[in-house]
């Protein structure tokens, strides 16, 4: 029992200093400031939280005002990965713009949030897709955890009540998740 203790100690030591080490992975990250809840929430949690430091990335966040800045900004390398909805991924297949859906942050009113790599990046940053998905993941069950607080953020930007940005917020599946288990961003 002992040297399995020994063994299961230092197996441990040696990831966490393997992890300790490791190169941070570099991304450009947008959101939509405004316009869809959902969004723009989860955009401010891993602004404001260091969920993607946690992930292993050295983030550089900003939040975009509309569609098209976001699509300019990963049309021209400006972001790696963007929020968006699903007609602005179709928009940006059709200026050939390569990107890739790699997430989806579910259902809101009539359209679906997704969130779009470049393809360039996931390329010279294969590790980094499962790392981005944890962190969407892990933004999202700190949305749930602190309902009130993440209200009030993206209440203050859109000068609405934290009561209504929750109204809002209902719409989307994830929303209303209980645990960490019933958040599904899987593309369908």
């Amino acid at each position: 029992m002992k040297i399995f203790i020994l063994i299961a100690s230092l197996f441990i030591t040696s990831t966490m200093a393997a992890t300790k080490t490791e190169t941070p992975i570099k991304i450009n990250f947008a959101y939509p400031a405004l316009g869809t809840a959902i969004g723009a929430q989860i955009g401010l949690i891993l602004e404001k939280t260091e969920i993607f430091k946690i992930y292993g990335f050295d983030a550089s966040i900003k939040s975009m005002t509309s569609d098209k800045e976001l699509q300019t900004a990963l049309v021209d390398g400006l972001a790696d990965v963007i929020i968006t909805t699903e007609s602005n991924y179709v928009a940006l297949t059709e200026k050939n713009a390569k990107a890739t859906v790699i997430s989806t942050l579910g259902l809101e009113k009539d359209f679906q949030l997704v969130n779009v790599l470049s393809k360039s990046y996931s390329l010279k940053n294969p590790k980094a897709l499962e790392k981005l998905n944890g962190a969407f993941v892990d933004a999202f069950y700190y949305l749930i955890n602190h309902k009130a607080e993440v209200n009030k953020w993206y209440g203050d930007i859109a000068k609405m009540s934290p009561q209504a940005v929750d109204a809002a917020s209902k719409l989307n599946k994830n929303y209303n998740a209980k645990k960490l288990s019933d958040i599904n961003i899987k593309v369908p």
